[in-house]
């Protein structure tokens, strides 16, 4: 799968303006994402890179599917118009071409979805992780070993640009499920110890979903 990560720093950033951010991605953005072949899978905001980022997921089959949206939206009229409403709406914008890792259960990301049609998980976190040069293999070797017994959705790097990324979608507010003043357990040191031999640095940012989120 193929995954274009959409970050929409909204300006002013206020509430209202996140009022009508949503209005137009419900009404305009979204759809036209759909009607051409793109599948929303997240729609966030949060406060911890820009007060009030948005944040979108879209999911593709593949990269052919993913050059025949863009083609598809560049041709749109109604696309084209939504896109130039939410540039008024957020200035600054940043995209991230992503594909699937391949070590997280193929189907992780649907059961997710269908979860919180049920009960809504109200946070996610996205777990940005700069792998060691040269440690790929062995950090999907640990990831594969471990992804079943963890709330982690996805698990995704860039199609190009920086080789050593990975991003981990997981469930809930991963940090703070567990106290910090708390000793850690086995079971985690078991995890941890050998994942920062090949990860050393890991980023957390969490994300909140808007009303029109599948990941609610």
């Amino acid at each position: 799968m193929i995954c274009l990560q959409q970050d929409y720093d909204l300006q002013p950033a206020s509430p209202r303006t996140r009022d009508a951010f949503i209005e137009l991605a419900r009404n305009a953005l979204i759809p036209a994402v759909e009607r051409h072949g793109g599948r929303l899978v997240g729609a966030f905001f949060g406060n911890q890179d820009w007060f009030l980022r948005v944040t979108h997921f879209l999911e593709f089959p593949d990269l052919a599917a993913f050059e025949t949206w863009r083609r598809d939206m560049r041709n749109d009229a109604a696309a084209c118009d939504a896109q130039k409403q939410a540039e008024v709406l957020a200035p600054i914008r940043n995209e991230m071409l992503l594909e699937s890792l391949g070590v997280v259960p193929d189907d992780a990301l649907d059961k997710g979805i269908d979860a919180a049609r049920e009960t809504p998980q109200g946070i996610y976190t996205a777990a940005q992780l700069k792998v060691a040069p040269g440690r790929m293999d062995d950090f999907e070797k640990l990831l594969r070993g471990a992804a079943a017994s963890l709330p982690i959705l996805t698990s995704w790097r860039p199609v190009a640009g920086d080789p050593d990324l990975v991003i981990d979608l997981w469930k809930g507010d991963v940090e703070r499920s567990v106290s910090p003043y708390a000793p850690t357990t086995d079971a985690l040191n078991g995890f941890m110890d050998p994942l920062r031999e090949v990860a050393p640095n890991e980023r957390v940012v969490r994300y909140f979903p808007l009303p029109y989120s599948p990941l609610a």
